[in-house]
This record gives structure tokens, C-alpha cells and sequence, in this order.
């Protein structure tokens, strides 16, 4: 991830952790999900929290907003069913 941040044809950082997450049910320390964020603010890099991955999503808004890192809210959508499913505040 931390290469993607710093590559100047990327623009946002789809779902981080999400794979490790979903797949080998690894969950990532919180101190992971904070550089991800400073990194993302530092190289004007969009963080995307996403639903279906991200179970600590309210958590991942609220340090993005903390840091004022840019982020997008991801619904994962695979067919227009899911468009806009996202958590509630």
C-alpha cells in the first residue's frame, strides 16, 4: 500500500486491508490503519472506506476526518442492488 500511496498515477486507496481482511480473516492493528491514513493525507491520496470490508468503518471515518485525509465511502457494489449501501451515522 505504502508504494501505491506514493505513486504519482494513483489517486485513491481502494478498501486497504480489505483482502486480509475478507480472505485470511487477519485483522490489522490499528496503528497500521492510522499510518495508511497520515500516509494517504501526506501524498493527497483519497482513502476509501469501504462497508463490506471495513467493520471499524465508523472508526476509519472519524480518524480520516481527524487527520483531514480525503476519503470515499465504498458500498462494494457489484450490481445496482448494492449502489449506496453503506453505514449509517
Amino acid at each position: 500500500m505504502m508504494g501505491a500511496i506514493r505513486n504519482s498515477k494513483a489517486d485513491i486507496i481502494g478498501h486497504p486491508f480489505g483482502m486480509s481482511l475478507k480472505r485470511f480473516k487477519a485483522k490489522p492493528k490499528w496503528h497500521f490503519y492510522k499510518k495508511i491514513i497520515s500516509q494517504c493525507k501526506k501524498y493527497k491520496k483519497i482513502f476509501e472506506i469501504n462497508y463490506h470490508y471495513h467493520k471499524n468503518c465508523r472508526q476509519l471515518l472519524k480518524e480520516c476526518i481527524a487527520q483531514g485525509t480525503m476519503f470515499s465511502l465504498g458500498s462494494n457494489a457489484h450490481n445496482k442492488h448494492e449502489l449506496g449501501k453503506i453505514f449509517s451515522i
